[in-house]
């Protein structure tokens, strides 16, 4: 029974890590809003998608990388060493990379967004005056 209920965990964290990764892809879509300018949000949306498929190939590879980069293996183990739900995933430091990429791109669309809405209140205070 405790070997069945292990299997379910560690397939769950296996998911786990999965949904991080499309979630912070789609996460970029709120990069799309950064300026009036198509192009500059299209170029962003590009850049975004890119850091993420960058930051998941580098963290997935960290046994390739590892001679390149030895702080990423150690990161990697430092996370497992938390304890936690990271002993049990494949590549903790991917979920974390995501988990932050998602909020980082959350802020920066929130960000353009009120900037937008206060610009837009402000502008419609001036033709009303």
């Amino acid at each position: 029974l405790n070997n069945l209920l292990l299997a379910i965990l560690l397939k769950n964290f296996r998911w786990l890590f999965f949904c991080s990764f499309g979630l912070s892809l789609a996460f970029v879509f709120s990069l799309s809003g950064i300026s009036q300018w198509r192009l500059i949000n299209a170029f962003s949306v590009l850049v975004g998608t890119g850091v993420v498929l960058k930051v998941n190939a580098l963290c997935l590879g960290i046994s390739f990388y590892q001679k390149y980069i030895p702080m990423l293996g150690a990161l990697d183990q430092k996370l497992r060493g938390v304890g936690l739900f990271f002993k049990y995933m494949d590549s903790p430091l991917c979920f974390t990379a995501n988990v932050l990429m998602i909020l980082i791109f959350t802020v920066i669309g929130f960000t353009a967004l009120a900037i937008k809405k206060s610009s837009k209140t402000l502008s419609d205070k001036e033709y009303v005056e």
